[in-house]
């Protein structure tokens, strides 16, 4: 059976210097996913890195309807609005489009 749904992951490394700048980020942008029908699946912390370079500390997948929706998502005013505090509260943040394999 196929899943039509898409997911927004996201890898993250916090600055550790500002992280009430995280904290304020993270509380912000929820309700922004949700307006472009983003519905979290979960939060993950690293715990151990086993395997690779490591450095990201923090993972979210959202689910949303379609790749469409987080275009506009990335694209929207609410979401460029939170780039100053997005640069200050993230030493590195990347964001994929991913589907069900």
């Amino acid at each position: 059976m196929s899943d039509s749904n898409v997911y927004l992951l996201i890898n993250a490394i916090p600055n550790p210097e500002k992280m009430a700048a995280t904290q304020q980020y993270l509380q912000s942008i929820m309700p922004v996913f949700k307006q472009y029908g983003g519905a979290p699946v979960g939060r993950f912390k690293t715990i151990e890195q086993l395997v690779g370079k490591g450095g990201i500390k923090m993972d979210a997948i959202l689910q949303f309807p379609d790749t469409k929706a987080i275009r506009e998502l990335v694209d929207s005013e609410a979401f460029k609005a939170l780039g100053t505090l997005r640069s200050e509260a993230f030493n590195q943040l990347d964001m994929m489009i991913c589907e069900s394999m």
